[in-house]
């Protein structure tokens, strides 16, 4: 996971956060889910919301999105064994590998919603991380938006 996104604590440390699925679901892949997977319009996905924390404190709300047909054995797990990394668990449960990601960032206000979650203000400014990940044939394997208090993130990037 560190390479597509580090987390670090106030004192700079590098940190893993702690992640909390609050809903898992199989729906009908809404327009903009079954465009960015590649996906035909009326096939299922499982949807999952995940909040996370960093010492308890709310980090990022997401809602990620996967082809049903390719994760269908997430759906017999416990929540508990999502564990704080999708990633790995994608590669021991699915046999699905994500070798690159796309990422753009873009700049919202908090719903009610994302604001009860993040322990924010209604209207607060947050960033939106929307992430396309990829397996090693670059078949979409994977679509999140996260979402964080535009106060709290920092973006850097290496240009070689």
């Amino acid at each position: 996971m560190f390479r597509f996104f580090r987390f670090q604590s106030e004192a700079g440390e590098r940190r893993i956060p702690e992640s909390r699925i609050l809903r898992r679901e199989v729906l009908q892949a809404p327009s903009a889910v079954a465009s960015a997977l590649r996906i035909g319009p009326n096939d299922e996905v499982i949807h999952l919301s995940r909040l996370r924390l960093i010492d308890g404190t709310p980090l990022l709300a997401e809602d990620i999105w996967l082809p049903r047909a390719r994760f269908e054995k997430l759906l017999g797990l416990a929540e508990a064994d999502f564990g704080d990394l999708l990633y790995p668990l994608y590669e021991e449960c699915c046999g699905e590998v994500v070798t690159t990601a796309e990422e753009t960032l873009t700049v919202e206000t908090a719903d009610p919603l994302k604001a009860r979650l993040l322990q924010l203000q209604p209207d607060a400014p947050l960033i939106v991380i929307e992430r396309l990940a990829f397996d090693l044939t670059h078949r979409p394997l994977e679509w999140r938006r996260s979402r964080g208090a535009a106060n709290k993130f920092r973006y850097h990037i290496e240009i070689r």
